[in-house]
């Protein structure tokens, strides 16, 4: 290997570890901060009440957040809009253009608003397009090729799901059979250590342990698996449906005429009420999986949880 082929994959290497890098603490302190929220929306509840105003207040904090974050999305940045994975599946395919630099601050501020008011949405899509977004930048100050720029685009949405799942060798398997569906050695290089920078990264901000606690299981026995695979079949047809409906309601919500903030603070005041009446029911749904895994709740009260959601 000659020396300028040399240093172009060192290069390489070095801003996929900065994409990882900046990915990892924006991600992770958008992690922090969405815990905060949590804690916020309990703390705001148990104070609701205490007055006949307060499920008001609620209802109205909800209701303007979720407005506002709609309203920086149309405004400011449409190519914010929505989880952002498929924008961010888009330009690694090369059938979408890169955007703009302003995608991560108001996918950031916007994703803060809609997910801390209690929606129940996840914090992957976010985190992995302000990855995606991060690796614009990174590719354009160091004038890196548009194959590059695709390439770190992934690594950047790697970095992104090892933060949010604190996770960093699944994040990187994962953006390599889903996202790219291919395992070149440049790409799975540069994809895996934007994994591990941004873990390390985002270490200040995210806890070391895992996600959840799983009580110890007994050993599985031959007689059960028919359950495990009811449970499997069960499942996925639940998620196709789950699919399925959502875009349906996105096809429904384009023909609306009603401006989108409106419809924003409309669904938003619903989740206030939501909040008011039980914030562990609102948000992105990790404690309700820990009940879960940890076998807690009749099975009416679980499935009632299910079709709310």
């Amino acid at each position: 290997m000659d020396k300028g082929r040399a240093g172009n994959v060192i290069g390489f290497v070095l801003a996929a570890a900065v994409v990882g890098a900046l990915t990892g603490l924006a991600a992770g302190s958008f992690r922090a901060l969405l815990d905060y929220a949590t804690q916020w929306r309990a703390s705001l509840s148990h104070w609701s009440h205490g007055s006949w105003w307060g499920p008001i207040v609620v209802v109205a904090i909800c209701a303007v957040c979720t407005a506002v974050a709609a309203s920086l999305v149309r405004r400011v940045e449409p190519n914010a809009e929505g989880s952002g994975i498929p924008r961010v599946e888009a330009v690694v395919a090369g059938r979408a253009e890169p955007g703009r630099f302003r995608i991560l601050p108001i996918k950031y501020i916007g994703g803060l608003l809609s997910l801390g008011s209690g929606l129940a949405l996840g914090r992957e899509g976010p985190s992995v397009q302000m990855g995606g977004s991060i690796a614009v930048i990174v590719a354009s100050a160091t004038r890196r090729s548009q194959a590059d720029l695709r390439i770190l685009a992934a690594a950047g949405a790697a970095a992104g799901l090892a933060t949010a799942f604190n996770a960093p060798i699944a994040g990187g398997v994962f953006v390599l059979e889903e996202l790219v569906k291919r395992f070149d050695p440049r790409t799975t290089v540069a994809t895996l250590v934007a994994s591990a920078s941004g873990f390390m990264a985002a270490y200040p901000f995210v806890h070391s342990g895992s996600d959840f606690q799983v009580p110890p299981l007994a050993d599985p026995q031959l007689a059960g698996s028919g359950w495990v695979l009811a449970v499997g079949v069960l499942t996925g047809v639940l998620g196709v449906l789950y699919n399925k409906a959502i875009m349906f309601g996105l096809r429904t919500a384009d023909t609306s005429r009603w401006p989108v903030e409106v419809r924003a603070a409309l669904i938003g005041a619903g989740v206030g009420v939501l909040v008011w009446y039980s914030p562990n029911l609102a948000g992105g749904g990790d404690h309700l999986t820990q009940e879960a895994l940890l076998g807690h709740g009749a099975i009416g009260a679980v499935t009632a949880v299910l079709v709310l959601r």
